[in-house]
Order: structure tokens, then C-alpha cells, then sequence
């Protein structure tokens, strides 16, 4: 019983590993939207994620169409819009935007790897620099959106011009279609413990032996049995 039990375990441990939580934009059209000339813009997608997870890798369609020194900002956090700080922060780092060959390219960017994130809401926000009208940067759109069970797609988000701490932007919901990101991780199982079997050896004496003493207490002697007679002598 004890290693069938050991095997279940690690059978469900070793089906939780790797895979794709959610991807949005899967084989659509790279069409980007970009930032309005001279304003830098803020973009966040929301995920919920049912189980905690390791390994977790966030990764965006995003680029430039020629501006190698386009550095952004971003970030990973609980949660997004006025009031939110730093200490709402999971991850952040400085990251160039690509180039790419033009509106209707590009790839996947790995943008945060190696994460471990419990149970509940996140962001994955960017925050471009300023933009202008011969070089556009920002992130590629798709519609379709595929999810895995326990993960929830939370929705897309933007602002221009973005607030100085891109999270805390005053955010509109983004609703025409979605921004192209993809995240991926392992999922932590529930494990049960199982005593050793040294354990449930030791756990079954003490059962045995607390029952003897039990016995012992409420046995009667063979006198308690005879009954007691207590005998007067005259004088």
C-alpha cells in the first residue's frame, strides 16, 4: 500500500511538469500597435493561475521597427492602476525592444524566466519609451487565446501617456483584441505525506501497548473476583 501510494504521487508530480499556461494570439498576424508619436505608453495582460508554479517563463511579441536604443521597462505584479506600488511588484528589469523587419513581424521575446508564483492574479507589464513616426515600437495583437485548465485569462490593458511607474497608470480596458504574450511553468501538487513504514511500525506498538495497559488497569486480581470478607473476632 505504502509504494503504490509513493507511486501515485510521484506519476501525478511528474504530469504537472512544463507546459504552456496560456498563449495569446497563437498563429495570428503580427500586426503591432505602437505608441503615439512622442508619448510613452504603458500595455499590462492579467493571467489568474489556480496552483502555485515554478519554473515560470513569461514571454511577449514586442519590437521596434529600427530603434536599437528603445529601452523599456517591465514588470510582473498583483495588480495594476493607481495606487499600486513597488511592494506590489514580483519581478522587474530594464529590456531593449527588438528590431523587427516590420508591423506584421516578429517572434516571442522571453521576458521573465525562472519565476515562482503562487496562487492568483498577475500582470505582465511594459512601458515603452516615447514613440515617433518613423520608428513605432510596442507589441503585437492576435485574437485567439488558448488557456490551460486552473489558468484564467484576466484581459488587456493600456494607457498613454503612461505614469512615470508604468503599473500604476490610470489603465482602460483594451478590448478590440489582445496582446501577444505566452507563459509557461510547472505546477506545484498537493502532496500528501505518507508515513514509513518504520513509522507505522512504531505507531502499531504503541497502539498495542496503550490497549495492555488499558487491560491491566481494569483487570481484576483473583481475590477482587472471590469477592472481599473481612472476618470480627470477640473479645
Amino acid at each position: 500500500m505504502y509504494w503504490n501510494r509513493l507511486l501515485l504521487t510521484a506519476l501525478l508530480a511528474f504530469s504537472a511538469q512544463g507546459g504552456t499556461l496560456l498563449e495569446v494570439g497563437a498563429g495570428g498576424p503580427a500586426i503591432f500597435a505602437s505608441a503615439p508619436v512622442g508619448v510613452s505608453i504603458a500595455y499590462a495582460s492579467g493571467f489568474t493561475i489556480e496552483q502555485n508554479h515554478t519554473n515560470v517563463q513569461l514571454e511577449a511579441m514586442i519590437g521596434t521597427t529600427g530603434r536599437s536604443y528603445a529601452a523599456g521597462q517591465a514588470y510582473v505584479t498583483r495588480s495594476i492602476g493607481t495606487g499600486t506600488t513597488m511592494a506590489d511588484e514580483v519581478a522587474s528589469r530594464s529590456m531593449q525592444f527588438p528590431v523587427i523587419a516590420g508591423l506584421q513581424s516578429g517572434s516571442f521575446v522571453s521576458v521573465f524566466s525562472g519565476l515562482t508564483l503562487d496562487a492568483g492574479t498577475y500582470f505582465l507589464v511594459f512601458q515603452t519609451p516615447a514613440g515617433n513616426s518613423t520608428d513605432p515600437i510596442g507589441i503585437a495583437l492576435g485574437n485567439s487565446l488558448m488557456t490551460a485548465p486552473g489558468v484564467t485569462f484576466a484581459g488587456n490593458f493600456g494607457r498613454a501617456p503612461a505614469d512615470s511607474y508604468g503599473p500604476a497608470s490610470n489603465f482602460a480596458a483594451y478590448t478590440l483584441t489582445n496582446f501577444r504574450i505566452r507563459v509557461s511553468g510547472d505546477a506545484v501538487e498537493p502532496t500528501e505525506t505518507v508515513p514509513e513504514p518504520a513509522s507505522m511500525a512504531l505507531a502499531g506498538v504503541a497502539l498495542v501497548a496503550a490497549g495492555l495497559m488499558r487491560r491491566g488497569l481494569v483487570m481484576k486480581s483473583p481475590a477482587q473476583r472471590a469477592g472481599t470478607h473481612t472476618r470480627y473476632t470477640r473479645f
